[in-house]
């Protein structure tokens, strides 16, 4: 069987402008609005990256690739201490978490609902990445909400909207993701292992010559960041979307129960939380010295099957990707017609 890899990702575990928004600058920055002014700042408990990088490499199951940890924080985003008017016509609410050495930066919601006419961007001090907007068609029915990664060891949040709104939106700050590990960058951990460009001979990247029968199979493929809140460590996986019989493009997605359990650990999985991220792989056939962009991303999934003896998890995407994903629905075939070839996609 031929096996081909987007990257370093392995469906039974390793590795990572976002979700699905408005593509457009936060508000400040067309106002000219310094990161210091009006900005509440939180700085989290440190965290030590080398001990939780040993402390992984003991406990690693199976070879997951864990690189991240939850640090709660239970902030309300807007409120008073968080929120100035400006020109005496919009309401800006800004908070900067910062959690030191952390290589990548990720938030969970754990009440979030975005009222029709607002908005919601998040982005780092030198601006040079920013998410958002995002709006209330960003609201799950859950009422939760996940974003990132911004590669950095801070995060802004800044929540828009205009003067005299009669909107009611909730934003509520559960947990900061820290990274640990360097999961975008090809560098070596503290106990002597790759962290970004480790697979092995026989992973080929799928845009090498071997998988140019597998270009649309290729598309259907996400890097799953599987966010939660409790305070086990955050794993890696992958998986694929997958159509049904009907064929409508409903959103589901296939992927490993062991991938469920390993990103959870003995915690009550919330697929709720998790970040998929399509279109992750090299240009070409080499192996990059950077991991690729981190676009084209979908907040949340539902849990609709799983069984731990086959090994199989079918989620169901909080909303279908958008044309632009450019993302292609696998097929399947409960026939007894066996294949004469197949690839393996991670």
């Amino acid at each position: 069987m031929k096996f081909l890899a987007t990257i370093l990702i392995l469906f039974n575990a390793f590795v990572l402008k976002a979700q699905i928004s408005t593509n457009e600058l936060p508000v400040s920055f067309h106002h000219n609005i310094e990161i210091s002014e009006q900005t509440f700042e939180i700085n989290l408990p440190a965290v030590n990256n080398d001990s939780l990088r040993i402390l992984d490499s003991i406990s690693q199951q199976d070879g997951a690739y864990n690189f991240a940890i939850p640090i709660r924080v239970s902030k309300n985003l807007l409120n008073d201490e968080t929120c100035v008017l400006i020109e005496d016509s919009i309401r800006i609410c800004r908070i900067k978490l910062i959690s030191d050495l952390s290589h990548a930066s990720f938030i969970i919601f754990d009440d979030f609902y975005l009222a029709k006419g607002s908005k919601l961007f998040a982005y780092n001090e030198d601006k040079s990445q920013t998410l958002g907007a995002f709006t209330y068609r960003n609201n799950k029915p859950y009422g939760r909400f996940s974003i990132g990664p911004v590669i950095d060891d801070h995060i802004i949040l800044e929540y828009v909207e205009p003067k005299n709104f009669t909107g009611k939106s909730r934003i509520h700050v559960s947990s900061f993701i820290h990274s640990f590990n360097e999961a975008f960058n090809h560098v070596v951990d503290v106990v002597g292992n790759p962290t970004f460009g480790a697979s092995q001979p026989c992973n080929l990247n799928v845009n090498c010559p071997q998988g140019n029968g597998w270009c649309n199979q290729r598309r259907s493929v996400a890097l799953i960041v599987g966010l939660h809140d409790n305070d086990h460590l955050i794993a890696l996986c992958s998986g694929s979307l997958i159509t049904n019989e009907r064929r409508d493009s409903k959103p589901y997605f296939l992927t490993a129960n062991h991938c469920l359990n390993q990103v959870i650990g003995d915690y009550t999985y919330t697929p709720s939380d998790f970040i998929f991220i399509f279109n992750y792989q090299s240009d070409g056939c080499n192996n990059p010295q950077e991991a690729p962009a981190v676009t084209f991303t979908i907040s949340g999934a539902t849990l609709r099957a799983n069984h731990c003896n086959s090994d199989f998890a079918l989620l169901e995407l909080s909303t279908r990707p958008p044309g632009n994903f450019n993302t292609y629905y696998n097929g399947w075939d409960n026939s007894s017609n066996i294949p004469q070839s197949g690839a393996t996609i991670s």
